[in-house]
């Protein structure tokens, strides 16, 4: 199972609407019906979850940093001055 692509986060909208999405959609809809809860038959679920979105956002936040530099000539990894 590929947790990247499969649906299998429980999610509720503002409509009240509930369904499965993947951790890419999970802006789907957001100037229409936006998701507003993580919607988990447990609370403790809802945490786990919400730990993994997190986990997600800063490995590929860290990743566009990192790719960033590397083509921005970032000199400070050669001991450079940046003032």
């Amino acid at each position: 199972m590929n947790l990247l692509e499969k649906s299998w986060i429980p999610v509720r909208r503002a409509s009240g609407q509930r369904l499965w999405i993947a951790p890419y959609q999970i802006t789907d809809g957001i100037g229409q019906d936006p998701i507003v809860a993580l919607d988990a038959v447990r609370p403790d679920f809802n945490g786990a979850l919400i730990q993994f979105l997190i986990g997600l956002v800063q490995t590929a936040w860290a990743r566009a940093v990192t790719d960033r530099r590397k083509g921005a000539g970032d000199d400070r990894r050669n001991g450079a001055s940046s003032g």
